[in-house]
């Protein structure tokens, strides 16, 4: 009895051992892939940092919203590459701003305040909605 207990614990200490190999290789491969590849931080993302009321009242379709308060926790989360290009907005820039600092602080190498929703419609060449 002693020793098939031994030799269950030890093929379940192989198969977690295997198991965390082949997560390592999972992720070094796809590491890999996007380097290469560069697919990460080709597409730009835009996130409207203001408050649920005032995406409610108007929003850019497509857009992020994470609000200010949530920037530094949720964006890491979102956009694990620090090279995606990121791009913030709110009503008037000031908050698109604070979250711009709060990024950069965070290793983010490409982030840039468009100011209002309504500067970000303009760069991007979008109609008001």
């Amino acid at each position: 009895m002693q020793l098939n207990q031994s030799r269950i614990a030890r093929k379940q200490r192989l198969k977690l051992r295997f198991s965390r190999s082949l997560i390592v290789a999972c992720v070094t491969v796809s590491l890999y892939l996007v380097s290469a590849t560069g697919m990460a931080s080709d597409a730009v993302t835009y996130i409207d940092v203001r408050s649920w009321a005032e995406y409610q009242l108007d929003h850019i379709d497509g857009d992020a919203r994470i609000p200010i308060s949530d920037v530094a926790k949720e964006v890491p989360l979102r956009i694990p590459d620090r090279r995606t290009p990121i791009r913030l907005y709110c009503a008037r820039g000031g908050r698109a701003e604070q979250a711009k600092a709060l990024l950069i602080q965070a290793g983010y190498l490409d982030v840039e305040n468009l100011g209002g929703i309504d500067d970000a419609r303009r760069v991007r060449g979008l109609a008001a909605q």
